[in-house]
């Protein structure tokens, strides 16, 4: 008999939808230090019971188990060459006994092909892919898995797809996988007779013998699992009432596979260049229909599949347990992606799956599809529900990432929430970076660091870097911080005014000194405290001081970890951004294409580093003017966030922008405005019309517009993007302030003069009192007003705001710089006029003539290269 679903003569099947899985009781009462001895011993115990029945983890990451079945006899895997080449002639394939012998992979064949080939991840602990692919499907019928093909067709059409993925060689110019043996139960076990139903007792010695295996084909790390989710159209009705998410069999082989995935060693490099897990029939765009599943709720969902034989439920039950028990006893990191969605229920399975993770230390999920507020609230209370449940710790978690996840202050309240209740005890760094967390998010947290030993006695490092936290929020967490503060806090220096960014200077500081004394100066702590402190410097303008911290990073990373580790590489690119800063543009290309390039070999081409060292030689190439050199580097960058994390993520979204940036500069304008309108219409629809970054996309497309001379339809968007930031941010915040200069320049231009005029002196007078007189924008505005009034015909008004920028940038850049050189000739220009003879008493032509013609002149400061050499030197 086949293996999957009850008799097709069963009609009275319940029909009804999986119910909901209930809500945890999350008011049980957490009491932690009265209990924790005794419940440590019973958990302890507990842990010596399980650990009796659990495999050796080199089941599921080594080969010895796959080749011992193989060679016994009682699995045999079919070629994918030969089932492509039977699709092709619509053919049906019949039952293991009555397939030839050339479908079949021989077992010393199907180890050659492994041997010979490199394209696997091989480490100490995981031997590495292997060439297999399990097929997980219903059965069309009882007497025949898949009676008219289309099954077969399916799972060919994919094998035609992956084996070229799977064939491609390698670098150094070993083969990849030749050919790949297949697992699909209808051809691999022996199946009964059709007429009698029965096996002789050979096949059935095997058969059996061949079930308790299951787990090898759908819970090994290195095997490709194929899920046929959907039933053909040919079944019949009473097979159709019963579909995949309803079979016992299917059930069991999508959440293995799933474990299996999940539970992949993270720390090694990228294992493959292809999906390791398929829903064939998961429509384009479609998440992923899998989860990570802890045994007990397993147990659960298979009360409500259904079997064929009803002794198979402990059979899979074991699979299952056995499998789970191993892997998840073993993880130490887990790590999710945009290829793994996380929205609530999903993440309330994960928040219960983590107390059968003793060892797990890391839990990463950066830039992960789905993860929203909602799903980090599930993943809280399922977290705290089970620790108060169990009486301990749900897991020893040291390191949670929640970077990249659009995630806001419900997502900071609920993380506050779960701290306070114990629930994250054991946490040494939450990274919270490029979030949308504002001032409120802020100060929850701020107020939950207030008692820090309590609720996050271990935690020694904040990550906040690239949140909408504003002045307010950065200033209270820094002053509460700092009372019992982690070692390390990385804030968003951009997002601070002055006194902001002295008070997180004072903090970093002081978490750099204790690091230092502690923990020592090579330490990776330290080296993580000294980044942070040079990148704030680097906000401050500081470079000579933040200049002298890259570099003692770089070398201490290099020496202490590698040229390719990551520390190494994040240094590296740091130090990049400080010469693009200082203006050399040469030293920074260097460092940022060696980090990208040690970013692809260590981490692979999909990692959310090398996207990001990707973007910043791309955007450097752009400011060089070396266009073409920068295209397919953000082309390259926006391939990889759309297949990642799909089309309407933030991150792909400002991939689509700095492309339309690109194309724009090019003069590609149909190019740039389709992706300028995509990106605007997707943040319109997922972030309304108010949001800072929907304004962004509305301020980059009418400046397009008002290049290509439609200048209606950009004085549209630029008074939508001035009022709706005057609404959001009020009228001195900088982003208002780029608003009235960019609907300035455009009346201007427009000839509308009288309109322009107070818009552009609004924008100087919040620039003079929010930046400074010498701040970039603030020179941009002086600029722009004093061309206005010249147009007007005020020569002698302009020349002032003129001479004033003038003075300005001498002081900010020196005299020798291209922005001192273009103002001198501004001004120069104007007062030569023949109309402007009565303005020029006060002014020295001659000076501003050596200013302006002497392009060779160099700047009263020595280059940022030079300055670090000094410094090494001495």
């Amino acid at each position: 008999m086949p293996r999957k679903d009850e008799d097709d003569d069963d009609d009275d099947v319940d029909d009804e939808a999986e119910s909901s899985i209930s809500e945890a009781n999350t008011d049980d009462p957490v009491v932690w230090w009265e209990s924790w001895k005794g419940e440590a011993r019973r958990a302890e115990h507990a842990s010596d019971e399980r650990a009796a029945n659990i495999v050796p983890v080199d089941r599921y990451r080594g080969t010895a188990e796959l080749w011992r079945v193989l060679e016994s006899g009682t699995v045999r895997l079919v070629r994918a060459s030969y089932l492509v080449a039977v699709a092709k002639e619509s053919a049906v394939v019949p039952r293991r006994q009555e397939l030839p012998d050339l479908a079949f992979m021989p077992v010393p064949a199907l180890r050659a092909i492994h041997a010979n080939a490199s394209n696997m991840l091989t480490s100490p602990s995981f031997d590495g892919l292997v060439p297999i692919v399990a097929v997980s499907a219903c059965w069309v019928r009882t007497e025949h898995a898949d009676p008219t093909g289309e099954q077969l067709k399916a799972i060919a059409a994919v094998l035609e797809v992956e084996c070229t993925k799977y064939r491609a060689p390698a670098p150094d110019g070993r083969p990849g996988f030749s050919d790949v043996g297949v697992f699909w139960d209808w051809l691999s076990l022996d199946q009964p007779e059709p007429k009698t139903g029965k096996r002789t007792s050979m096949e059935h010695a095997r058969f059996e013998s061949a079930r308790q295996d299951m787990d090898l084909w759908y819970g090994h790390q290195g095997t490709v699992v194929l899920l046929l989710s959907r039933m053909p159209a040919s079944a019949p009705k009473a097979r159709k009432r019963r579909p995949y998410d309803k079979s016992g069999w299917c059930t069991y082989e999508r959440a293995a596979a799933a474990l299996s995935h999940f539970c992949r060693p993270r720390r090694d490099p990228q294992c493959a260049a292809w999906q390791l897990v398929l829903d064939v029939d998961r429509s384009e765009g479609q998440a992923p229909s899998w989860a990570l599943i802890d045994p007990d709720t397993f147990d659960a969902m298979l009360e409500k599949t259904t079997f064929e034989r009803k002794a198979d439920v402990k059979l899979v039950r074991s699979l299952y347990r056995k499998q789970a028990s191993c892997l998840l006893a073993a993880l130490d990191v887990l790590s999710l992606n945009a290829s793994q969605p996380l929205d609530k229920v999903t993440a309330k399975l994960l928040g219960e799956t983590l107390r059968w993770c003793p060892r797990l230390q890391e839990l990463k999920l950066p830039r992960v599809a789905g993860l929203r507020d909602a799903a980090v609230e599930q993943l809280c209370t399922s977290i705290a529900a089970t620790a108060s449940r169990h009486g301990r710790l749900a897991n020893r978690v040291q390191v949670m990432s929640l970077d990249g996840n659009a995630l806001t202050n419900r997502a900071a309240a609920a993380l506050a929430g779960a701290a306070e209740q114990g629930a994250l005890r054991t946490l040494t760094t939450l990274s919270l970076g490029s979030n949308r967390i504002g001032a409120e998010g802020v100060a929850v947290l701020a107020a939950a660091s207030r008692s820090w030993q309590q609720a996050l006695g271990a935690l020694t490092e904040l990550n906040l870097f690239g949140n909408s936290m504003g002045d307010d929020g950065a200033t209270a967490l820094a002053n509460e911080v700092a009372k019992e503060r982690p070692k390390s806090v990385r804030l968003q220096p951009a997002q601070m005014d002055a006194d902001a960014l002295e008070t997180a200077a004072v903090l970093y500081r002081e978490a750099l000194a204790q690091c230092r004394e502690k923990l020592g100066d090579r330490h990776e702590d330290t080296l993580t405290s000294i980044n942070n402190l040079a990148m704030l410097l680097l906000a401050q303008d500081e470079l000579e001081e933040a200049g002298q911290l890259l570099c003692e990073a770089l070398d201490a990373s290099r020496e202490t970890f590698g040229p390719m580790h990551q520390h190494t590489l994040v240094s590296m690119t740091n130090l990049g951004s400080l010469y693009k800063n200082a203006g050399e543009l040469e030293e920074a290309e260097k460092l940022y294409r060696e980090a990208l390039d040690g970013a692809r070999k260590t981490l692979g081409d999909d990692h959310h580093m090398t996207l990001a060292s990707l973007y910043l030689l791309a955007m450097l190439l752009h400011t060089r003017g070396e266009l073409e050199a920068a295209r397919p580097l953000y082309v390259e960058a926006l391939a990889a966030s759309r297949r990642l994390l799909g089309d309407t993520h933030n991150d792909t979204l400002i991939s689509i922008n700095n492309l339309g940036g690109l194309m724009q500069a090019l003069g590609d304008v149909d190019a740039a405005a389709a992706l300028y309108r995509e990106a605007l219409a997707a943040r319109r629809t997922a972030l309304g019309d108010m949001h800072p970054d929907t304004l962004i996309s509305i301020n980059n497309l009418a400046s397009l517009l008002q290049e290509t001379g439609e200048l209606e339809g950009a004085s549209a968007l630029y008074r939508e993007a001035l009022a709706a930031r005057r609404a959001t941010l009020g009228n001195r915040h900088p982003r208002t302030i780029t608003s009235l200069n960019n609907l300035g320049t455009l009346l201007k231009a427009r000839g509308d003069l009288e309109g322009a005029e107070p818009l552009l002196r609004e924008a100087l007078a919040s620039c003079r009192e929010e930046l400074g007189d010498e701040h970039p924008d603030t020179l941009s505005s002086l600029y722009n007003l004093g061309i206005l009034l010249e147009e007007r015909g005020d020569l002698e008004g302009a020349a002032k705001l003129l001479r004033e920028e003038l003075h300005a940038c001498t002081a900010r850049y020196g005299s020798g710089h291209s922005e001192t050189i273009a103002s001198a000739r501004h001004l120069l220009t104007l007062l030569e006029a023949p109309e402007a003879e009565g303005v020029r008493v006060g002014y020295n032509l001659a000076s501003l003539r050596i200013i302006a013609e002497n392009e060779a002149m160099m700047s009263s400061r020595s280059s940022l290269p030079e300055q670090l050499a000094k410094l090494s030197a001495s």
